[in-house]
Order: structure tokens, then C-alpha cells, then sequence
């Protein structure tokens, strides 16, 4: 095996003299790179047994270098011999650019799949479609399979579908690029969003194929309705947040949004005229005062301070403001929100005029440096202060030397405080150089992050004094502690007969001296409770013992309890029987302060309920039983609807006492371990415990919302305020007392936004109820547009004559599916609605029709109609009514006639008397409807301008069996003849009835023993009936002559 000839250019490229190839042939194989040395040999030593051709493209090293070549070998005959003539050729440009290639190709593919960009071709000639790689993965399919544009069509959604074939077509035509958002139903059946951009390629002014892009964009499209859904959530709590929230420039302070609560702050209808109204101005703060914080603010000083505003009303009030920076379409600005504090101002006030002029010593100071920080008039006078600053400044003075120097009385503060509060006596110095001796109490307190203590002293010197002269002399004691004011003083022996009894026991006991003396000191002033201990310590004196002191409480000669100080002394000297001297200090003065101390730390001082700092500690406790009971608790947040008008109309004095009303009703409907309490202004909460969701949460609230809707008098005026309750129940809710609020306001703000007067509860469940009571609404509402609603009329005849005096129109629900529905299965929908004013409307609408359509007939009847009490309140009542009889110039006024409940003619009196008095003036009657079963009803129906009254059927019908509804009956029709009043009796059921109510000389009657509710077309043929009907019945005709 032996070269027989080889080229210049193949010596050089293999890398190896002429001489050494010819002399060996595997010399050629020097320069080959090591790993394809074998496999090349391999495929040699094949081809030449074989005698096939060769050929190989392989790697070779000189010089550090690598370089490909190209073998091509073809074998030959010649003779006997085979020989084998071939080509060698340098390829490694070549190698280097397939190389780049692929690696371009594998970038791009990479990017492809990274981006989720695929591409695309759509040859116009033969109509075949080239997808790549990316493209095929989109669509959830094997890569490379054919395709025609049906096939590739038919990924897309129907609507979709056609919108690229028309942008494919206008390309086609116009040659017209397009970028379109378009969704596909993949392979898999998996829904995708994507971007696919089309561009024609153009030749010879001819468009002959399209291409384009296609990129998956799911997530993106995901992303963004994420973020308009944020956004959106972001505005709705924005705009329904209770506090007062706005958005200022950050260099002017100039407003550029706020949300309803801050306009309504300052009596507002619109955000416009809040952002023209200068809101910084009110001394004693200025404008430029305001734009300095927004500025710190903006800066990223955040800031939280107290302001003075006032309304558009001249209503000054105090909020707490919180500035901080924001940036809000890439712009600075300052977020301002806004809390009312003005009665906790108040409260601060009200609780530092009776820290102020509190009888007792009270101090505050800082346990660990000692600084005293505040003090009452009655300590910088006791210890003879000029004034509060003199004391501040000079507080060092009052303090004695070893043992009772500062910082002695320091620590035994610090140790009352370590074990939750204590008491103790400690001397101190006043100004004038005099020992002053103090019952001390020591509670801790927290004062902005301080550790501080509240100290109430007690001037006892004159008690020490006392127990000084005790020991001194007994004939000294006795005289001189005889006149002492405030110490009373009891002796008695160790079988407890009283000895001695100082004037301030008689004050303090109410036993006179004579009335004591000789008596058991043990029945006279120890209660009952406690007499077995106190005698087993007087035993105990008499082997050597002593008597506790410290605060107890004994009773009076009327029984009656008194707290005091007690301390006592056994006097024993040689040959006289051991004594027993008590001193005792009424403490009644200074338990009446601490608890009102207490009582203003944690109680509403307008109604008495627990305030918010209490309630949180209370619901904590709840929370606490319930864990332990299993028995949960439902929080209800109570927040009063339309209160505000009873302010601006009777002023704020009237509506607080109206509050306390309020919360005197609500403080009768909890009992056990429930609990009322304030939140502030007319927000309440109440925790409802061993309740669950059911009947009888349900029971309970109803009770508790009717409750609240009941009339309130007060200086002979009558109100009526509803309330939205939120509800939330524990333990399916939070254990953290904020969380549990904060879901009870959000149910008590979807309980009004559903029409107020109700309940929500915070639970997906009830959110399906109110939705069907939307649906019911949305049903009602079509019915009214159909006129599906119908009256039917039910006569009221006269119960002398029986002549038919008027009908009364009743409405009725002619369903299409359900047939006649009666007002029990759709007026409850109605209330509180907006769809209850159209309603009454259309009634009083559908009665002048009937009223027009008889007086064509020449029948003239009156008729009555119910409407609601908002429907009456409401500001276009009136023109409504006033256009609806315009409409039916045919109908004489005077035969219509409205019937409104009692309950809604007093509720906002005089309202409902300016608006009865304009009714009249249009010639339209008025009836009181239920009467009887309201409020007030002989109060205020001298002052009612109506001429009718109904006599609610619940008196007339239980008139025959209980003298309580028949006296009331006649009451009404006393009552009724004296203010020259019609009067029509509802109920009338038998001849009984009409028999009773006749010989009352009620003048009309309605009910069943004449006829039943019907529809107009009966009517008219009752009405010829009814002269033959009525002959049989007894009419008492000689009543007319009355």
C-alpha cells in the first residue's frame, strides 16, 4: 500500500514531504486531528476491501491551527492491480460557514421559542403554508406536517376567523400590511391570545406571498386584565373608603381628586366644588401653613397632624391628617386622608376638666427618669405650688431625705407598676417646708411610648396625726379626735361593744353617739359577708394579733354601702382589757372620680356604651369564650340611615339626645354576655353571643332594626331613623377585633346600598339572596312597563244606609307564569328601593285612569290609594301628583283620595304636614290608614291635615271578644267626631261587627260582610246588584238623624 503519485497542493495539505508518503503511506494521516485518526482509517480499509469508492471530510492540526479537508477516492483496474486516483480539497471556509449558519439558526430558533414567536408563509401560487418551529408549538402540534390555508383557518374563533381573512384579503388586493389580536382553539383544545403580523411580498408590482409573524400573547392579555381589574378594585375602595382621602399637587397643594367622603365632609355635592373651595384657611391656621406639610410630604417626610376646618355650612370641625407621597402617572403628588375627631376632641376636653377639678392629687410621671410630666390643679396646690408650671419646674422639692428621698419613692413606683398597680403610703414636703403624708395609688399608664405612671394621692397626715395621738394618750385621743372632720373614729372591746364614737361616725355611719355606744360594733357597720372574718381577727388581737388595713367597705344604718379606708389599732395597756381603736376615711369622693377617670377612658360619654378602646377589649373576651364554649358570636356593625337631616334640621343637641335614645333601645335588646357599645357619631356595634347564622339571627335583627324604627318624641316633637346593620360571624371570621370590623362595615355598606332599613351578612351565601331580590326588582320593574299590575277595588259603605260611599284600590300582580300574585309576594321587594317611588306612581296613575274611565260611563266613585311614606316625602311628590291630574281634566280632584299609614305621618311630622297641607289644597282627600296601630296617634292628629281615618281591622276585628279593642274602637271614633273626622272601620267581617260598630255611630264600614276585593269590570255589575243584596241587610237608618 503505497502512493504511486501525488500533487503539490496534496503534499501540501497534508502536511507531509513527498519523500515520507511515498516511503510510508500512513504518514498522511500525521496532521489528522486525534479523534478522527481511526474512524478515517475505518472507512478506508472498508472502501478498499470493498473496492468501492471513498470519500471524508475531516478535521487536521498544524501549527495550533485546525483546518478541515475533502477526500474523494474512486478505485480503478489496471491489470491485476486496483488503484485508487483522488481529490483533496480545503474546505474549511466552507465547514466555518455551515457552522455560523447552524449557529444562527439555533439562536434564532431559541429566541423564537423564548419570545413564544413563531413565523409564517403563505405562498399565493400554490397555497401552501409554511409554519416554523414556534408556530407549530402555538398551536400545540408536531412540527413539519403539511399545510393549506383551511387547515391553518380553522384554528381561529368564528369572529376571529373571518377578521383575518379579510385583513388577508385586503393584503392580497392592496397589498396591506396588518397586525391584528386574534384567538385560536389549539390541537389540544387549549384557548390562546395571540398577535400574528402579516406583510405582502411584492413582485413585479404583483403580491405573491405573504409573511408574517405569530406570537402567543396569553400571558400579556392576562396581565392586563389583571391590572384593569386592580385598578378598578383600587377606585372602588378609593371612592367607598369612609375616610376623607385626596390627591394634591405636590407644590401648591391644589386638589386633583378626592373621594366622596371628603367632599361630604365639608357639605359638598361634588368634587368640582371642593376643588374650588379654599379648605386651609381657618385661623388659627393658614394657607401657607397647609402647602409647607404638603411640600414636607412630598419631600418624604411623611406627615400626621391635627387641622381645623370648617364645612360649607360654617360647621367648624377637627380632623387628624395624614400627608405622604405618591406618584401617580409618573408625576409627584401628595396623598392626604382625613378622620373627624372632633368628639374625641371633645372627650380630651371634658376628660381634662375633670382631671383639672378632680378633688384628689393626680400626677403623671415617667418611671424611668423620674420627670414629672403632668399634674391637677388640686396637687400643685396641695404641695403649694403657684401654678402647674412652678411644679413642673420645682417637682424636685417635695421630696424628703433617706428614707423617703426621690429615689427611694422611685423605686417603690417602679415596683407598684412591675405587679399591675398598687397602693402606699409616702411622705413628702410641701412648699412651706411642712411633711405632708399621702395614700398613694399607682396604676401604669402609657403615655407616647413612655413608661409612665398615674399616681392619685390622698392627703392622709391628718389620719397618721390621728393614729399618732392615739398612741400618745387615750384622753387626748378621745377629746381630740372627737371634732375631727372626715376621720371617723370607732373604739370598741375585743367582743366588739362600741366605746367610743366620734362625731365623724355619726356623719359617716348615720349612728348617732348614743345609738352606738354599747352596741356590736360588728352589726352596726360590718356587712353581713364579711363579719365572720372580722371576728376571727378580733380574736386574733387578743392572742397578740393585728388588724389589716386598707381599703373595705362597710355598710350604713340604711343599709346602704360606703367605701373607706380602713385602719386599726389595738391599744393594750397594763390592767385595762385590750382596746381596739378603727379609723376609718370615706373614700366615696375619690372611687366616684376614679370611676368616672375610668369611665371616660373606655365609655361614650354621650350614651354610657363601651367606646371603641373598650369594645376591642371586649370582643377579644368574646372571642376568648367562644374558643373556650364552642359557641360562636355574630359582631353586627349598626350604622343609623338619614340621621343626618335630624341634625341639620333640629341641630346637633336634639340629635344626640336622639342617639341616646337609640342606644337606650339598643341596651334593652342584649342580655347575658352580649354587648352594646359606640363606635361614634351614629355607628354602634353589638356582639350577639351563642348565635349562629339562621332564624334566629334573623329574628334577632329584625327585632332590632324594628326597634330602632320605632318614633322618638322628644319636646313634643317625633322623629323616625331606620338603620343598616353589617354582620359578620365568629368563629368562621377573624379573631382580630379590626378585621372583624372591618367586614361588618362592609356588610353594613352593602346592607344600604341595597336599600338601608336591613341587614347584610359579610358571606358569599346571603350575596345570592340579594341578588334574587335584584332579580325580583328587575322583574317588578318590567312588570310595571307591561302594566301587569292591576287594582282591584273593594267598596266602603255607609253603615246607616248602606249606600256605597267610595272603593278603596288595592293593587294586585297579574303574573304571566305565577297568575295573581298578592301584596305580600312583592311589596317587600318595593321598600327602601328606588323602584318604590315609579311604583306608587303607576298606581296612582292606573286609579285616575279607572276614575276617567267611569266618568265617561257617567259613574261617579271616589277612590283611595296606598302610597309609602318616602313615595309622600319624596321632593317631586307633589309635582308628580299635581301633572298626573292635569292629565285627567275629566276626574274631579276630590274624588281621589291618598290613605298613608299613621306610622308615616308622624315619623317626620312636619314634613308630612307641609306636604299633606299642598294635597289638600289640590281638592285631593286624605285618609290615615291603620290607625291606631302607630305612634303618638292621639298626640298628633289634631295637627294632621286629614278628613278621613281607617280604623285598623286588627281592633275592629277582636272588637266582639276583647273590651280592650272595643273600648279603643270607640275611643277612635270619639276622638274623630270631635276633630269633625270620617271615620271608615277595616275588618267589617260580620253583621256582629257592622251590628257594634253601628251602635258606636261609626259612619262607614269595608270588609268582607259586603263584598271582597274586585276587579273594575265586576264592579259595575256589583254595584246594580247591590241594591237587592243590601235589602236583607239590618241598616240602622235612624242614626242619619244625628
Amino acid at each position: 500500500l503505497r502512493f504511486e503519485f501525488i500533487s503539490d497542493r496534496a503534499q501540501q495539505l497534508f502536511g507531509v514531504s513527498r519523500e515520507e508518503l511515498e516511503a510510508d503511506f500512513f504518514a498522511v494521516f500525521r496532521h489528522f486531528h486525534p479523534d478522527d485518526v481511526e474512524w478515517v482509517k475505518a472507512l478506508n480499509a472498508k472502501a478498499r476491501r470493498a473496492g468501492t469508492s471513498f470519500q471524508a471530510t475531516t478535521r487536521m492540526i498544524r501549527h495550533g491551527q485546525t483546518s478541515w479537508i475533502h477526500i474523494q477516492s474512486r478505485p480503478r483496474a489496471v491489470g491485476t492491480c486496483r488503484r485508487w486516483a483522488g481529490i483533496v480539497t480545503d474546505v474549511t471556509e466552507q465547514v466555518k460557514t455551515e457552522q455560523e449558519l447552524a449557529e444562527s439558526e439555533r439562536l434564532l430558533a431559541s429566541m423564537s421559542r423564548l419570545s413564544g414567536t413563531g413565523g409564517w408563509q403563505l405562498d399565493l401560487g400554490s397555497g401552501d403554508v409554511r409554519w416554523t418551529q414556534q408556530t407549530f408549538v402555538i398551536h400545540d402540534l408536531p412540527s413539519g406536517q403539511p399545510l393549506n390555508l383551511e387547515h391553518a383557518l380553522s384554528f381561529y374563533q368564528p369572529d376571529d376567523r373571518r377578521c383575518l381573512e379579510q385583513a388577508l384579503e385586503r393584503a392580497v388586493r392592496h397589498a396591506e400590511p396588518f397586525d391584528l389580536t386574534l384567538r385560536i382553539t389549539s390541537a389540544s383544545g387549549r384557548e390562546v391570545i395571540t398577535r400574528s403580523l402579516g406583510e405582502p411580498v411584492v413582485k413585479d408590482g404583483e403580491v405573491v406571498q405573504l409573511i408574517g409573524a405569530f406570537q402567543d400573547i396569553t400571558r400579556q392579555a392576562e396581565n392586563q386584565r389583571r391590572l384593569a381589574e386592580a385598578e378598578a378594585r383600587f377606585r372602588t375602595l378609593f371612592e367607598q373608603s369612609p375616610l376623607s382621602i385626596m390627591v394634591h399637587d405636590a407644590r401648591t397643594g391644589a386638589i386633583f381628586d378626592a373621594n366622596r367622603a371628603a367632599w361630604q365632609a365639608y357639605g359638598l355635592d361634588s368634587l368640582e366644588a371642593l376643588k374650588e373651595r379654599y379648605l386651609w384657611s381657618e385661623p388659627p391656621y393658614s394657607e401657607a401653613e397647609a402647602v409647607e406639610r404638603v411640600r414636607a410630604a412630598a419631600e418624604g417626610r411623611a406627615q400626621t397632624f391635627e387641622w381645623l376646618s370648617i364645612d360649607c355650612s360654617g360647621r367648624r370641625f377637627r380632623e387628624l391628617v395624614t400627608l405622604m407621597p405618591v406618584v401617580i402617572d409618573g408625576q409627584p403628588r401628595v396623598l392626604s386622608s382625613a378622620i373627624d375627631i372632633t368628639e374625641l376632641h371633645g372627650i380630651r376636653q371634658r376628660f381634662q376638666a375633670i382631671f383639672d377639678a378632680s378633688p384628689v392629687a393626680i400626677t403623671v410621671l415617667d418611671i424611668t427618669t423620674g420627670e414629672l410630666l403632668e399634674a391637677n390643679a388640686h396637687a400643685w396646690r396641695s404641695w403649694g405650688f403657684d401654678s402647674l408650671e412652678d411644679m413642673l419646674n420645682h417637682a424636685g422639692r417635695i421630696w424628703l431625705d433617706v428614707p423617703f428621698d426621690r429615689n427611694a419613692a422611685l423605686a417603690h413606683i417602679r415596683e407598684a407598676v412591675a405587679r399591675g398597680g398598687d397602693r402606699f403610703e409616702w411622705p413628702t414636703r410641701r412648699v412651706d417646708g411642712s411633711v405632708m403624708w399621702n395614700e398613694v395609688s399607682i396604676s401604669p399608664l402609657d403615655v407616647d411610648g413612655r413608661e409612665c405612671a398615674l399616681v392619685v394621692a390622698v392627703d392622709v397626715t391628718i389620719r397618721r396625726q390621728g393614729e399618732r395621738l392615739l398612741r400618745e394618750s387615750d384622753e387626748r385621743f378621745r377629746a381630740l379626735l372627737k371634732d375631727v372632720p372626715g376621720v371617723a373614729i370607732q373604739g370598741f372591746g375585743l367582743d366588739g361593744t362600741v366605746n367610743y364614737w366620734n362625731r365623724a361616725s355619726e356623719a359617716l355611719y348615720g349612728y348617732s353617739e348614743e345609738e352606738a355606744l354599747g352596741r356590736d360594733v360588728l352589726e352596726l357597720v360590718v356587712p353581713p359577708e364579711l363579719r365572720e372574718s372580722v371576728r376571727a381577727a378580733i380574736d386574733g388581737v387578743a392572742e397578740g394579733g393585728s388588724l389589716d388595713h386598707g381599703e373595705t367597705e362597710m355598710m350604713r344604718k340604711d343599709g346602704t354601702r360606703v367605701p373607706v379606708y380602713s385602719s386599726q389599732t389595738a391599744v393594750r395597756r397594763e390592767g385595762f382589757p385590750t382596746e381596739v381603736f378603727c379609723i376609718d376615711i370615706d373614700l366615696s369622693e375619690r372611687k366616684r372620680h376614679e370611676d368616672e377617670l375610668m369611665r371616660i377612658a373606655s365609655y361614650d360619654t354621650l350614651t354610657g356604651l363601651p367606646n371603641r378602646t373598650l369594645l376591642a377589649q371586649l370582643m377579644r373576651e368574646q372571642c376568648a369564650r367562644a374558643d373556650e364554649s364552642g359557641q360562636g358570636f355574630a359582631f353586627c356593625y349598626l350604622d343609623l340611615d338619614e340621621f343626618k337631616p335630624i341634625n341639620d334640621q333640629f341641630g346637633h343637641t336634639f340629635g344626640d339626645r336622639v342617639l341616646v335614645m337609640i342606644a337606650e333601645r339598643l341596651r334593652g335588646l342584649v342580655h347575658g354576655s352580649d354587648v352594646v357599645g359606640r363606635l361614634g357619631g351614629d355607628e354602634f356595634v353589638l356582639l350577639l353571643g351563642g348565635i349562629d347564622q339562621g332564624p334566629e339571627l334573623d329574628r334577632r335583627l329584625r327585632g332590632i332594626l324594628d326597634r330602632i324604627c320605632e318614633p322618638i318624641w322628644i319636646d313634643a316633637r317625633t322623629v323616625q331613623v331606620a338603620a343598616s346593620i353589617g354582620v359578620t360571624l365568629y368563629p368562621a371570621d377573624s379573631a382580630d377585633p379590626d378585621i372583624l370590623l372591618r367586614h361588618a362595615d362592609q356588610a353594613m355598606y352593602r346592607a344600604k346600598a341595597q336599600g338601608r332599613k336591613g341587614y347584610s351578612l359579610f358571606d358569599l351565601a346571603l350575596e345570592g339572596a340579594q341578588q334574587r331580590r335584584l332579580e325580583r326588582l328587575q322583574e317588578i320593574e318590567e312588570a310595571l312597563r307591561q302594566n301587569q299590575f292591576v287594582l282591584y277595588f273593594h267598596p266602603k259603605i255607609s253603615l246607616r244606609t248602606g249606600e256605597v260611599r267610595g272603593v278603596e284600590g288595592l293593587v294586585r300582580w297579574q303574573h304571566p307564569v305565577r297568575g295573581l300574585l298578592p301584596p305580600a309576594e312583592f311589596l317587600a321587594d318595593l321598600e327602601q328601593s328606588e323602584l318604590e317611588y315609579a311604583f306608587g306612581d303607576y298606581v296612582i296613575e292606573r286609579a285616575l285612569e279607572q276614575l276617567g274611565s267611569w266618568a265617561a260611563q257617567g259613574l261617579a266613585l271616589p277612590v283611595s290609594v296606598n302610597i309609602s311614606a318616602p313615595h309622600l316625602l319624596a321632593p317631586d311628590f307633589l309635582e308628580k301628583l299635581a301633572s298626573a291630574l292635569e292629565r285627567h281634566p275629566q276626574v274631579p280632584p276630590s274624588l281621589f283620595r291618598l290613605e298613608i299609614l299613621e306610622t308615616a305621618a308622624v315619623a317626620d311630622r312636619s314634613q308630612a304636614v307641609a306636604v299633606l297641607d299642598r294635597v289638600r289644597r289640590l281638592e285631593v282627600g286624605v285618609s290615615l290608614d291603620d290607625f291606631g296601630t302607630g305612634y303618638s296617634s292621639l298626640r298628633h292628629l289634631r295637627s294632621l291635615p286629614v278628613d278621613e281615618v281607617k280604623i285598623d281591622q286588627s281592633f275592629v276585628r277582636d272588637m266582639l271578644t276583647d273590651p280592650a279593642d272595643h273600648h279603643i274602637v270607640r275611643s277612635v271614633l270619639g276622638l274623630a267626631a270631635a276633630f269633625e273626622l270620617h271615620v271608615v272601620a277595616e275588618g267589617v267581617e260580620t253583621l256582629e261587627h257592622m251590628s257594634a260598630l253601628t251602635e258606636l255611630d261609626c259612619e262607614l264600614g269595608q270588609g268582607y260582610v259586603f263584598a271582597l276585593p274586585m276587579p273594575a269590570e265586576d264592579l259595575l255589575q256589583w254595584l246594580a246588584d247591590w241594591p237587592d243584596r243590601s235589602a236583607g241587610i239590618p241598616w240602622s237608618k235612624s242614626s242619619a238623624a244625628r
